[in-house]
């Protein structure tokens, strides 16, 4: 079933991305800026104590992440991390006004949640203050 959900949130990504894309080259865009983000479980230090989250789930762009395991250099679900010298942070994307900006999102959550993880394995990408292509089915947050 969740391999169900992920092909419906691939299906709903993917026609936000072919909406942004088409907005994109029908408007005058100073310059286009295109990233590749995906949705991943990392662990990840909270503080300089020692305070951690080992359940952590963040975003990252596609290019700083591998696979954990096997020799196959093709990302799946659940069977992701982040590059031996990237530390998770916080993600920003800047453009200028006047800039398109094009995301390609990807969930690589597992299916199944470790420990205090949500239940569902949905993930979204909702950017605040962005207009919304068409209708409010283009934003992440619905």
């Amino acid at each position: 079933m969740s391999a169900l959900r992920a092909r419906g949130l691939c299906i709903t990504i993917l026609g936000l991305l072919f909406s942004c894309v088409s907005y994109a080259a029908t408007n005058d865009c100073a310059r286009t800026i295109y990233a590749k983000v995906v949705a991943l479980d990392q662990p990840y230090l909270v503080n300089r104590l020692g305070a951690a989250m080992p359940e952590g789930m963040v975003f990252a762009l596609e290019r700083d992440v591998v696979p954990k395991s096997g020799t196959d250099r093709k990302l799946e679900h659940g069977n992701v991390m982040l590059r031996a010298d990237k530390r998770p942070r916080p993600l920003v994307l800047r453009a200028n006004v006047g800039d398109c900006l094009v995301i390609t999102f990807r969930n690589l959550l597992g299916d199944t949640p470790v420990s205090t993880q949500p239940a569902t394995r949905y993930a979204s990408v909702h950017v605040a203050g962005m207009q919304l292509v068409k209708t409010e089915r283009d934003d992440g947050s619905f």
